[in-house]
């Protein structure tokens, strides 16, 4: 029979050498884990319990092992201790205080005395001081000026910190230190059907991935499914890791714990939703081998806040996830990608998300070959970085891809920019030697999964193929483009590494749309387009020749004026490539997105219904989970209000100073939508 642990840190009776029931309940999570079998439950009463979590096994098919908080988020689980040691005050300077570490850390391992990896001068501990991480610096000098701050002494013997500015001594406030690199994650690894639910899960001091595919720092979240499969991760508050907050995938061939376990055969097919994803050093979701997860309905937000800009670090970053979907998620405020799919996601699908204000890119595929299909996305005010300039949509390498009824509004670059980027192969995997790949949905003989070969993790059955890396057959259809800074679309020109591209019947406006504050501003105000190079594999020279080809004598640019700024106009993109022969530029009045209320409003024309959309394949639901009409609307609201009255009718009007405007009498049809929380009308297909 199915049993039920309890765990009640706060209640008299506790101890761990109890029987575990309700009226005797452990003290600690430990022995409950331990003792778990299928079908139990672990339920943990509210308290804070200072230590890392290990499933001792695995559950199984329809009887799963779950722990589950009785009070959701009030069952605390920490990677960090409350430093009781000694403080001494560094004189001459008021609130800075320096804490020896020996007798604290003991045996024990020492954050404070391991390098962070990607940030020189740095290490894996974290200070908090009533409940808010301080700010590590890299030098004596820094602390001393900063309130808020600290560093680590003496290879980690020691730390120096200065207090926030509310403080005068240490003593007054609660200080905790990280001392676990997890919080949540079992030994052994390849663990089955765990259910981890309400939680606050928070404070790990876990490294950064770097070469995770083949050195000894792997995949490694606060929360961690150790290449474990069928987990459920729901209604948790993950917070405060050093590095990444939660991993899914295979981990990397190392083990951490120096058992030199190899990584389970069969990672993925997690559900992740409900939870809370905020305030982690770098990544939210990372997932090396990832194929039939649904991660759905989280908040990711204010992660990557070590600013690493590096290469793993997202909201949600996952390799190989095959049919995996990402469905109705917030993604808002990262310093880093919102989503990024890397190194094949065959049958993946990216649906009805939120991601507003995330650096580099709201979303970036790279390296694969499809399907993809990106449909009904709110993509805006992605910020650039040193490294990406900051597109609604960013891809390299990548091909079969589908970007359909998403709304692309006011990012720092283009709505959408893929090329191809690099010399990389592309892996395609085959059964044997001549029969040809499995369909999405297969499985291979033996292997549930499908594993890259440079993870030199080899099967009898699987040989691969690898093939050049294109940016081919995208098909770019039934967007809203509306305000994206530097231009729409730039896409590559038809040549063998970018061929079967298709893009039409989107309705896309410039920076500052077609009627700003009813001032006409048309001429000022075209769409622009990149016809780009394939990062030189085609001569700008070439393009220009091309696009002087394509026009009528009276509408060729001058072609070596143009190559210093080669961006056209929508007549010239039409002539040059040959698409979006029925998009149409809207006349857009009011746009707002607010980012505290997350509703955005805007005036539109007809434009969205005129452009005459075709129903996508596979694309059966809008935003709001309404199925979609014979024939649906540009963009993601099939509610939308159109204010046909603005091209049909035109009242100019004149002042001083501000020249003709139009005088909008049809403020009925605003469009005001909330974007979350979103509607959950069932959940989508892959």
């Amino acid at each position: 029979m199915p049993r039920t642990w309890h765990v009640a840190q706060r209640s008299p009776a506790a101890s761990d050498t109890n029987s575990g029931s309700a009226t005797k309940p452990f003290r600690s999570i430990a022995p409950a884990a331990a003792q778990a079998r299928p079908g139990d439950t672990v339920l943990v009463h509210p308290g804070i319990y200072r230590e890392r979590v290990m499933p001792a096994r695995g559950g199984e098919p329809g009887q799963p092992i779950t722990y589950a908080a009785a009070i959701r988020h009030q069952a605390v689980i920490c990677g960090s201790d409350v430093f009781t040691g000694a403080w001494k005050a560094v004189s001459g300077a008021p609130r800075l205080f320096r804490a020896e570490m020996k007798r604290f850390i003991g045996k024990r391992f020492n954050p404070f005395a391991t390098n962070l990896q990607r940030r020189d001068g740095q290490c894996l501990g974290q200070v908090i001081v009533d409940g808010v991480v301080l700010v590590e610096r890299i030098n004596g000098t820094e602390v001393e000026r900063l309130a808020g701050s600290w560093r680590a002494l003496d290879g980690g013997a020691a730390i120096l910190v200065h207090l926030p500015e509310h403080l005068t001594r240490p003593q007054d406030a609660l200080v905790e230190l990280t001392v676990r690199q997890r919080v949540f994650s079992p030994v052994t690894r390849g663990l089955s059907h765990i259910v981890v639910r309400g939680f606050t899960l928070q404070h790990a001091a876990n490294n950064y991935c770097t070469g995770f595919w083949e050195n000894e720092f792997p995949q490694m979240g606060l929360i961690g499914c150790r290449s474990g499969h069928h987990w459920e991760i729901d209604g948790n508050l993950i917070r405060h890791a050093k590095t990444f907050a939660l991993d899914i995938g295979f981990e990397g061939p190392n083990d951490h714990d120096g058992l030199n376990q190899p990584p389970g055969l069969n990672p993925g097919y997690h559900l992740i939703h409900n939870n809370h994803i905020t305030s982690n050093g770098c990544g939210a979701i990372l997932g090396c081998v990832s194929p039939g997860c649904r991660i759905l309905h989280n908040v990711i937000d204010n992660n990557e806040v070590l600013g690493t800009s590096a290469d793993e670090s997202a909201g949600i970053k996952l390799h190989f996830c095959y049919d995996t979907l990402i469905e109705g998620n917030l993604i808002k405020g990262n310093d880093c990608p919102g989503i990024w799919v890397d190194n094949n996601w065959r049958g993946a699908r990216i649906t009805r998300n939120v991601i507003i204000d995330n650096a580099g890119a709201g979303i970036f595929c790279e390296l694969g070959d499809g399907p993809l299909l990106i449909d009904n996305n709110v993509i805006a005010y992605t910020r650039g970085t040193m490294a990406m300039a900051g597109d609604g949509i960013y891809a390299h390498d990548a091909s079969g891809v589908t970007v359909a009824h998403n709304l692309l509004w006011f990012n720092s670059n283009f709505a959408l920019w893929t090329h191809v980027g690099s010399d990389r192969q592309v892996n395609f995997f085959r059964v044997g030697t001549s029969t040809p790949p499995p369909s999405r949905g297969d499985k291979l003989p033996g292997l549930d999964t499908l594993w890259p070969a440079h993870l030199h993790i080899h099967h009898p059955h699987l040989t691969w193929e690898d093939r050049p890396a294109e940016s081919s057959r995208w098909t770019v259809v039934n967007n809203l483009v509306f305000g994206n800074s530097r231009g729409t679309f730039s896409l590559p020109p038809e040549q063998p590494l970018s061929s079967g591209i298709v893009c039409n019947h989107n309705v896309v406006s410039s920076g500052y749309d077609l009627v700003i504050s009813e001032t006409w501003g048309s001429p000022l105000d075209q769409p622009l387009f990149m016809c780009n190079t394939n990062k030189e594999r085609v001569a700008l020279s070439e393009l220009a020749k091309r696009l002087v080809d394509a026009l009528p004598s009276g509408q060729r640019p001058d072609p070596v004026k143009w190559q210093r700024l080669p961006v056209l106009q929508l007549a010239q993109w039409q002539a040059l490539t040959g698409h979006d022969r029925q998009s149409r530029i809207p006349i857009v009045l009011r746009p707002r997105l607010a980012l505290g209320e997350l509703v955005v409003e805007f005036i539109i024309d007809d434009a969205a219904r005129a452009v005459a959309c075709a129903r996508v394949s596979g694309v059966d639901r809008d935003w709001s989970g309404a199925a979609y009409g014979r024939k649906p609307l540009a963009g993601p609201f099939q509610d939308l209000q159109v204010c046909a009255e603005l091209s049909a009718t035109k009242t100019n009007y004149h002042s001083p100073h501000r020249g003709p405007y139009e005088k909008l009498r049809t403020p009925s049809h605003i469009n005001t939508i909330p974007l979350w929380p979103i509607a959950r009308q069932g959940t989508a297909r892959v």
